[in-house]
């Protein structure tokens, strides 16, 4: 599968997807993902770096982030049936942005409709 067809079938995913994923996926969830999804939730217009939320939840460090949000992205993209291999496996709820040399992450708005829906709002 092209990376970028599977890019534009993330952006075609809808809120109601994204909760039917995270209702799947509730099982599989660590305590850790639910509080990286909840500050980034709460972070000023969903957007923050790997590194403020290490910051926020307690983690180390970025790389900590970068490996639990990955690790959990990947199973947003099996539910779904997609894969990347060129981009990274967060794209599934996030998208990337650099600015000032810092990765800003920022939630989909699918998932940011998703988290809402099941009692993040």
């Amino acid at each position: 599968m092209n990376d970028d067809y599977v890019l534009s079938q993330l952006e075609s995913l809808t809120a109601d997807d994204y909760v039917r994923a995270f209702e799947a996926l509730r099982g599989q969830m660590s305590e850790s993902d639910m509080r990286l999804l909840r500050a980034h939730y709460e972070a000023p217009g969903h957007v923050i770096t790997a590194a403020e939320l290490a910051h926020k939840i307690g983690f180390a460090n970025y790389k900590a982030v970068n490996l639990r949000y990955g690790l959990l992205a990947k199973k947003f993209l099996e539910f779904f049936g997609l894969s990347l291999t060129k981009y990274m496996k967060v794209n599934a709820l996030v998208t990337l942005e650099k600015n000032n040399d810092k990765w800003e992450w920022t939630l989909r708005p699918q998932v940011i409709e998703a988290l809402s829906k099941i009692g993040f709002g």
